[in-house]
């Protein structure tokens, strides 16, 4: 049996206390665990780590992996790393475009090479390996791909009522009459490279890559609405539901 809190109380096991496979990671894990807390099914197989009070969300820390470590000695461990680093930095439309591989913006902006954009998201990434690097044994272990963005027409019928973007378009002055989320093919094309990073880092680290369900996104890799929760980056549930059945296919463990 797992020990379901930390010594510090801040984070708790849900779903089962000897599961087969353990989720763990960052804010994408929560279409998951509501999954979780909605489909009994999956309660005795699948465990998730999160947050004791929703009341004091904090990242994940030094305690939370830790505990990670010691509690899926032997298990599938499933983590779903960060996933909002596109977001953070290409979610609001700004003057600031540009030119890459496989991305044109317009032959008046400037060409970035690929290799400057991965640059940008190397800090996560190193944070990634520096995690994985407290496994012993990472056979086990899946890298979650996240969610496809949501379309830029969603995005600007809620986007002046996000309080974290409006603070951050204030920040590199945009107000808030004027803030605009970023085309959808900008917001494709690094979605698909943190996608492409996470791959590459599973590889060279011993893990197994899982990308998101296809299913979950329409033919021009947007997320579909059905599976969108009420903001501007996050799935609801049911896409929950469908990384579920999909973390226990990809082990091989029945459920239900």
């Amino acid at each position: 049996m797992l020990q379901e809190f930390t010594k510090s109380g801040t984070w708790r096991i849900y779903g089962g206390l000897d599961p087969e496979i353990l989720i763990a990671g960052h804010s994408h894990t929560f279409a998951m665990f509501m999954a979780l807390q909605q489909n009994k099914k999956f309660q005795g197989a699948i465990g998730l780590v999160s947050h004791a009070n929703f009341d004091k969300q904090i990242r994940p820390d030094n305690e939370y992996w830790d505990f990670i470590v010691e509690q899926s000695s032997g298990k599938n461990l499933a983590i779903s790393w960060n996933g909002n680093e596109h977001n953070l930095h290409f979610l609001i439309d700004t003057k600031m475009k540009f030119n890459s591989l496989n991305l044109n913006s317009g032959s008046k902006y400037p060409f970035v090479t690929l290799s400057q954009i991965k640059e940008s998201f190397r800090p996560t990434f190193y944070e990634l390996e520096l995690i994985l690097s407290r496994f012993p044994d990472r056979s086990k272990i899946c890298l979650l791909g996240t969610p496809p963005p949501k379309s830029q027409t969603l995005l600007n019928s809620k986007i002046q009522d996000d309080e974290f973007f409006l603070e951050m378009g204030e920040k590199i002055g945009i107000q808030k009459k004027d803030i605009r989320a970023s085309s959808n093919e900008l917001r494709i094309f690094m979605w698909k490279l943190t996608q492409d990073l996470t791959e590459k880092s599973a590889k060279e680290l011993g893990c197994v890559f899982l990308p998101a369900p296809a299913e979950s996104f329409e033919r021009n890799f947007l997320l579909r609405e059905i599976y969108s929760v009420d903001d501007l980056t996050h799935a609801n549930p049911d896409y929950g539901l469908l990384m579920l059945e999909k973390i226990a296919e990809f082990f091989g463990v029945s459920v239900g």
